[in-house]
């Protein structure tokens, strides 16, 4: 009897029906994350599956591996909500020797991003936010200004102050923290867009 043999995998079908080549679950998670545009339907496939095949691996990589890919579709692949899915699926893993914080913190680069990762992580009904996510948060909220915050304070089912309740952001200085009452209050400066001079009739 020959032990050397050549190893076999199981034959997997990609989402058109053909066979596929065998990949890793990294492999197939970083693909999976290049080529979709979350929540939206492509020919092969439905929005709502690329999502749960992406929490299915997920589950099946470390949370360090989560963590590079997210990093890597918002740095270098540009993409906006997929990286942000990849941070909530990866926050429920347990790992004390990664905080993932910092790199929720990196890939909110916009205001209305905050919001949207709590969404998300409400997607299945609400739960408390971890530790590590409010941290996260809380770091990215300091890196906006005033014209940032006033652009993207759009009137959703979570606001932006209230994300800033949640996470109990502390302000960098006293500049911050007028500017995070004035969030608060509902007066802020009104940004100089060219959508706001077109609404104005401009």
């Amino acid at each position: 009897m020959k032990l050397n043999t050549a190893k076999s995998y199981a034959k997997t079908n990609a989402a058109g029906g053909g066979a596929e080549a065998h990949t890793s679950r990294i492999q197939q998670l970083e693909r999976l994350v290049a080529s979709c545009l979350l929540w939206e339907s492509t020919f092969y496939t439905k929005g709502n599956d690329t999502a749960d095949q992406i929490k299915q691996l997920t589950s099946e990589v470390s949370m360090a591996e989560c963590i590079r890919i997210a990093v890597k579709a918002k740095s270098e692949w540009k993409l906006r909500h997929v990286p942000l899915w990849l941070l909530v699926c990866a926050s429920s893993k347990k790992d004390p020797n990664i905080r993932i914080s910092a790199a929720i913190a990196d890939c909110i680069q916009r205001p209305d991003e905050l919001s949207e990762f709590l969404a998300m992580y409400w997607k299945d009904g609400k739960k408390p936010i971890a530790a590590q996510v409010k941290k996260g948060l809380a770091k990215a909220f300091q890196k906006f200004d005033e014209y940032q915050l006033a652009k993207w304070n759009k009137d959703g089912a979570i606001k932006l102050r209230d994300v800033l309740f949640m996470v109990h952001a502390k302000p960098k200085d006293q500049a911050q923290a007028d500017l995070w009452k004035r969030l608060v209050a509902n007066e802020l400066a009104t940004p100089d867009t060219w959508e706001v001079a077109l609404s104005g009739g401009a």
